[in-house]
């Protein structure tokens, strides 16, 4: 496993900041500016304040999170980097970089729990995580519009060239909606978590006298199934459910 040390230039990340038109995109600039300068003269610490900084202040870029999980794997911080990158996975699907890096970081957890490679659907409908949600929905739009135009074509020009234009199409809009679904069901109802301590707890009920089930250590990747008293219901790739305290878990 090897780890894609970079960090996004400024005026990418500025590229992508300007589809949210803010007033203070020139203060934001140089606050990318300034965090990925203090990335690569290692003050990590200096360079994750100001990404969280600018995450926490609703500017949803997969790009930051990519270089916040880089800053926290240079500070050893593994479930925080694990966090950041799964997060910029739904942003950012086909970067191959992050997708280095996030295995990389998988690799060096103790659990080395991987929803990807132990989830049977991700196989079946592999080119769902290829693409975000709008994307998806897009697709959808695009496909639809393409299908009506030739059915009304086909209407007035009923030839073989039509014909199997419009069952094409007809069978992609079907696929691409079922693909649609099936991205929405992934964001909208499946919620995954990472640990944050070094080692945690898993207990059978949602209190700290209940049965220790099993452990588990920090940057493995649980699936949040519901809260309850300040306790997550979390299960594994392998099945096994348990409960642990909220504030062990980054979502």
């Amino acid at each position: 496993m090897t780890f894609k040390s970079r960090v996004l230039a400024t005026s990418v990340i500025l590229i992508m900041l300007c589809f949210y038109a803010k007033p203070s995109w020139a203060k934001t600039a140089d606050n990318v500016s300034q965090a990925n300068n203090f990335y690569q003269n290692s003050q990590y610490q200096k360079a994750a304040d100001i990404y969280e900084s600018l995450l926490s202040s609703k500017i949803e870029n997969g790009h930051l999170h990519y270089n916040l999980g880089n800053t926290y794997i240079r500070m050893g911080k593994k479930g925080k980097a694990i966090s950041a990158y799964l997060k910029a996975k739904s942003l950012l699907p086909r970067d191959e970089d992050l997708r280095a890096n996030l295995n990389y970081a998988i690799y060096e957890t103790v659990d080395k729990l991987d929803w990807e490679k132990s989830d049977n659907s991700h196989h079946l409908f592999f080119w769902v995580d290829a693409f975000t949600l709008e994307e998806h929905l897009m697709i959808l739009l695009i496909v639809n519009l393409a299908f009506w135009l030739t059915m009304g074509i086909w209407v007035y020009q009923r030839n073989w060239v039509m014909d199997v234009a419009r069952k094409f199409l007809l069978g992609a809009l079907l696929l691409t909606l079922v693909a649609t679904g099936f991205r929405w069901q992934l964001e909208t109802h499946e919620n995954y978590g990472v640990v944050l301590q070094k080692k945690i707890q898993i207990r059978s009920e949602a209190n700290e006298d209940r049965v220790v089930l099993f452990e588990l250590h920090e940057g493995a990747i649980v699936k949040i199934d519901a809260e309850k008293n300040q306790w997550y219901k979390i299960t594994l790739p392998n099945g096994e459910t348990g409960w642990v305290p909220i504030t062990a878990i980054a979502t």
